[in-house]
């Protein structure tokens, strides 16, 4: 358990420093919509949506991220941690029990 919440810190932290650092510099579409879209938001989001519906460690990847992401936005901070939250409770509450999707769930 250990193990693998230090990988997701670093794979997120990682993740957070090259958008933040490399990815902002290239703009490959004028619209709002593509700059919201990033490497960390789409890794919490895979990540939920393998993980056990009983597995908290979506949830840490969900905080550890935003808050990552909040201190290196210029938007309010908590907006990407709150947004984050949100996003792992759609999919671990509703997506996964109202929903059947055929697979190893």
């Amino acid at each position: 358990m250990t193990t693998r919440l230090i990988a997701i810190f670093l794979i997120i932290f990682v993740l957070a420093v090259v958008q933040a650092s490399f990815l902002n510099h290239f703009v490959f579409f004028d619209n709002e919509w593509l700059q919201i879209g990033n490497l960390v938001a789409l890794f919490v989001l895979v990540y939920a949506l393998f993980e056990r519906r009983r597995g908290r460690l979506s949830w840490v990847a969900a905080v550890w991220g935003g808050v990552l992401l909040d201190l290196f936005s210029n938007m309010h901070f908590g907006v990407w941690t709150l947004s984050l939250a949100v996003l792992v409770f759609a999919i671990k509450v509703i997506l996964k029990r109202y929903v059947s999707i055929p697979s190893f769930w």
